[in-house]
């Protein structure tokens, strides 16, 4: 039995190797959408019924159990050695299906689960046959059978949870792909060989009958057997339901990421798999039903508790960061605490209730084989369908929490339903029934608090951000924020904030992806503009990720015949359209076509050709992402560009080392050889020419006299034509640095996106800049002699106040902060029109400002804010800090002067508005100021300091009901603040 427990623990482990292999693979042809993965994982699973189906069917004609089941690995084995190229073969079925039959999301659908029976139906039912076959020789006396079912199926589960961690955190990142299958090919193949030498051993367990003495007639047509397997099947329904809305739930405490995924995944298995080992033995001495009945309360009860302490998690994760330290191991640690909170007990309760169900039909039918074979074909056929209704229907109609609701009851009523069909104990399911009728009142009568605003937060990004001399400030920050929508979507969570500053910013699952920022507005609007500048005569562009639509909103203003975006969370679109005033209207737009899908996805399969490509994908941390990074995917845009075509990618600098930031641009200019690279503040955007062609600033020109390119450009401080060159840092092919020997990121060995994440809680902008300064080349002399004699010097100094920006920027990072501001100040007296250079200038001093205004510096503040309001008028908390200082120090006139500046750029600022409020107290007018602070209350209803305001001034009016609620309120959150 231990040799054979240790057998289905690699085969555990191979499996699930597989398994995510072959859906990097699949994912890879069919997309990355949610109807893509949803599908392969419904095939797989209808593989896995299948198998344990036809097992029941033949084991009776079987000699040998173990030397089949031996069998069987070696053959899983030899087919996942031709995997890669029925992959080959399935790519070019897709594609020919995609462009000569139909791009219908339906059709393509129904080709998808078509082509993956193809690839993985066969391997699939072969492992879901392994453990039906082993329950004749080892599931036999039925008076053991929970307690040996309990630890082949855990023993089993143990290994795929093995599997997971080492193929994500070891194989793929150090071997790669193609390595790692042949590991665990050779893992199945001696799995197979090993079975069969000892099948020997096993020759008296093969030849027994699978039954017992007193049960030679199987009870096929008993309704009570058939209504457990029915109830099997729901808990199937269940278990993997609450998988994919966990997944999505915790995501949003902890950032989805590969290794979020395999972490996750690992613990819902693990507590499958030490339910069924450590307590399945429960089902042969207690009625197995009221085994199964009480885990299903359990799952039930403790998804409705968890409820309670969910909107906790983010808080609690960055408390954990702040004291062991902001690093990758103890994000990843954090990780795997907070899945083991949420998932362990509901996965332990599962294990169990699927080894007590399967006794249950096994005291009814005399055949182990066919009782275990028949009982995983209906939970797999369950879990099927849970995964779907859960992806498809539940999140994007009723979101996260009611889903988990929803599937909190389902479990309950599954135990209900069992409580009822049990004989005897008759006193306790009367108890129980009592007690959930209970906690039902008590759920609906005071339920779970789920702050939407915490979950838009994404603390897990920047989580810096929110700890403050080690106390956790993620509460108090958000108080002053506006959550303006939030939507859980097919794929994603979808928000859109409004900042205290007034900036918007757009998030999915948390993860901000765009903000109106200065440095936002230049990136977000730069990845449109600038491929479309240089070329000569732009008729088609295709954008991969709408996100808000800024840059959407760019390419939408030149005269395009065609304007193509390819988009996989359409939900995006509701925040798109609050984002009009920042987008130029885009979704107005009438040569704009969206495209529900994977836009790698969609560049492998179109014919079309396009003069501008846009790539503005996630952050390669995010998971998912990474395959947007590769030089295969760089090589598909290349083959869908037009003569003469462009391609514009963007790449952070904040997330990256400095060695993945070098190899993602390597792997760009491996396919573009001539590409060039431009500086926004930021981040880095590449220009790869398809045709070898030099950019021609003749063509900026020409473009620049579009009113609508004008109007947008100059938003964003481009007032000129030679400004854009400003931007310039370097021609990729004098760049031999960054191009030295090293590695691509290809996706064979995606090694930015497993080691990506390692470097997330490092901001890695100023080792990225020291990447760029090294690598800075002159102006291309072609550039130049395409640019009025007037403008050279202009030009020329831009991009040598490019260089000071790059140095200033490391001097701010070493905390050299006089030495990056004097350095700024020289390169924007340089280059006083280069927009990128204004802007860091302001973001060094209002940053410098803001710090001295938290120490209590007050004086240096003022100084710094008068400063930044020199070169940004706007600037929202120089103008804020000024009115605040100036009332300090009783200089009314200047708080009156920067408050209704404040008031003209922000008008309907809650900050400004209270500001306001104060400001007309202070003079007398009662009135006005209660007027004002209610107006801001209205807005920000959790802010304490408007609260005690507004209290302050009431108890001047005399409005007795106004005060007493005021300060009510002021007590309710002095103690929440507390």
């Amino acid at each position: 039995m231990v040799i054979i427990a240790i057998l289905l623990f690699f085969s555990g482990f191979a499996a699930l190797t597989y398994e995510l292999l072959w859906f990097r693979h699949l994912g890879l042809v069919f997309g990355n959408t949610v109807y893509a993965a949803s599908t392969v994982t419904s095939v797989y699973m209808l593989g896995l019924a299948l198998g344990a189906y036809v097992a029941t069917k033949i084991i009776s004609r079987i000699r040998s159990a173990i030397k089949f089941y031996g069998i069987i690995e070696c053959l899983i084995g030899v087919y996942a050695l031709c995997v890669p190229v029925l992959f080959f073969v399935v790519k070019i079925i897709y594609r020919y299906a995609y462009r000569e039959w139909s791009d219908d999301l339906s059709f393509l659908t129904a080709v998808r689960f078509l082509l993956g029976l193809l690839v993985l139906l066969f391997p699939a039912a072969l492992m879901g046959a392994t453990l039906p076959i082993l329950a004749r020789g080892f599931l036999v006396n039925s008076r053991r059978f929970a307690a040996r079912l309990g630890l082949l199926y855990g023993v089993n589960t143990l290994g795929a949870v093995g599997g997971i961690l080492a193929t994500a955190f070891i194989f793929i990142p150090s071997l790669g792909i193609s390595i790692t299958n042949y590991v665990a090919v050779s893992i199945n193949l001696i799995i197979g060989v090993t079975a069969i030498l000892v099948a020997r051993k096993f020759a008296q367990d093969s030849h027994e009958l699978d039954q017992v003495g007193h049960e030679s007639k199987p009870d096929h047509a008993s309704s009570y057997s058939w209504l457990l397997l029915l109830l099997m099947a729901v808990s199937g329904f269940l278990s993997l339901g609450l998988e994919v809305v966990w997944f999505r739930a915790l995501i949003l405490v902890f950032g989805s990421t590969t290794y979020s995924f395999a972490v996750m995944l690992a613990i819902f298995l693990l507590g499958i798999a030490l339910g069924s080992m450590a307590l399945g033995w429960l089902g042969d001495y207690v009625k197995p039903v009221l085994v199964f009945a009480g885990a299903e309360i359990l799952v039930g009860l403790y998804t409705l508790l968890s409820l309670y302490w969910y909107n906790e998690m983010p808080s609690l994760m960055l408390q954990y960061l702040a004291k062991t330290g902001l690093h990758w191991g103890n994000m990843i640690s954090a990780k795997f605490v907070i899945a083991l909170i949420f998932l362990f007990v509901p996965t332990v309760s599962l294990g169990v209730a699927f080894t007590a169900a399967t006794r249950a039909v096994r005291q009814r039918w005399a055949s182990s084989s066919r009782t275990v074979g028949v009982s995983l074909m209906y939970n797999t056929i369950g879990s099927t369908l849970g995964a779907c209704v859960a992806g498809f229907i539940l999140l994007p109609l009723v979101g996260i929490k009611l889903s988990l609701t929803l599937f909190a009851f389902l479990a309950l009523a599954i135990g209900f339903v069992l409580l009822l069909i049990v004989k005897g104990a008759v006193l306790t399911r009367s108890m129980l029934v009592v007690f959930l009728v209970a906690v039902l009142i008590m759920f609906i009568g005071f339920p779970p608090r789920w702050d939407k605003q915490v979950m838009a937060a994404g603390p897990y990004f920047s989580p810096w951000t929110f700890i403050r001399d080690g106390k956790v400030m993620l509460l108090e920050s958000l108080k002053s924020e506006r959550l303006l929508f939030y939507k859980d979507g097919v794929t994603s969570t979808v928000s859109t904030s409004r900042m205290p500053n007034e900036q918007l910013y757009f998030s999915i699952d948390g993860k901000i992806e765009t903000d109106t920022s200065l440095r936002g507005d230049v990136i977000q609007k730069m990845i449109g503009h600038l491929p479309m500048l240089f070329h000569p005569n732009p008729r088609k562009a295709l954008n991969i990720g709408m996100g808000s639509g800024v840059t959407l909103g760019a390419l939408g203003c030149y005269p395009l015949e065609q304007l193509d975006v390819v988009e996989i969370e359409l939900t995006v679109t509701n925040a798109v359209a609050i984002w009009a005033d920042e987008n130029d209207n885009i979704l107005a737009n009438p040569s704009l076509h969206i495209i529900e899908g994977d836009g790698r996805n969609h560049l492998f399969c179109t014919e079309q050709k396009y003069d501008v490509i846009t790539s503005d994908p996630f952050e390669p941390v995010v998971g998912g992402a990474g395959a947007l990074f590769t030089v295969n995917h760089f090589e598909l845009a290349r083959d869908r560009l037009a003569d003469g075509g462009i391609m514009c990618q963007w790449v952070p600098m904040y997330e990256l080392s400095n060695e993945n930031f070098a190899t993602i641009i390597r792997s760009f200019v491996h396919v573009f050889p001539d590409s060039y690279l431009f500086f926004t503040g930021r981040d880095i955007l590449i220009l790869g020419m398809a045709d070898g062609r030099m950019p021609d600033p003749m063509n900026v020109k020409k473009h620049f006299n579009i009113d609508r390119v004008r109007c947008s450009l100059a938003k964003i401080g481009f007032t000129k034509p030679e400004v854009i060159l400003g931007m310039f840092v370097a021609d990729m092919r004098d760049a031999p640095g960054m191009m030295g020997k090293g590695i691509l990121n290809t996706d064979a060995h995606p090694v930015v996106e497993f080691s990506a994440p390692r470097n997330a809680l490092r901001y890695m902008s100023d080792e990225n800049q020291l990447v760029l300064l090294a690598n800075f080349t002159d102006l291309p002399q072609p550039f130049l002699d395409t640019v009025d004699s007037a403008h050279t010097d202009s030009v020329r100094n831009s991009h040598k106040a490019l260089r000071k920006v790059l140095r200033a920027s490391i001097l701010r990072e070493e905390g050299r902060n006089e030495d990056s501001v004097r350095l700024l100040v020289a390169a924007v007296n340089q280059a006083p029109d280069n927009p990128v250079v204004r802007n860091e200038l302001v973001l060094t001093i209002i940053a410098s400002a803001n710090e001295l205004y938290r120490r209590g510096d007050y004086a240096a503040a003022y100084m710094q804010f008068q400063i930044c309001l020199q070169y940004h008028p706007k600037e929202f908390w120089a103008l804020y800090r000024m009115v605040t200082l100036s009332m300090r120090s009783r200089q009314f006139k200047v708080a009156e002067k920067a408050l209704a500046a404040g008031l003209k750029y922000y008008p309907d600022s809650p900050l400004f508005i209270g500001l306001r409020g104060k400001y007309r107290g202070t003079s007398g007018d009662l009135k006005g100021a209660c007027s004002d602070l209610k107006r801001a209350l209205d807005m920000l209803p959790q802010r304490l300091d408007l609260w005690q305001d507004y209290v302050y001034f009431l108890q001047q009016t005399g409005d007795k009901d106004a005060l007493n609620h005021a300060m009510q309120k002021v007590a309710e959150l002095s103690v929440y603040g507390e």
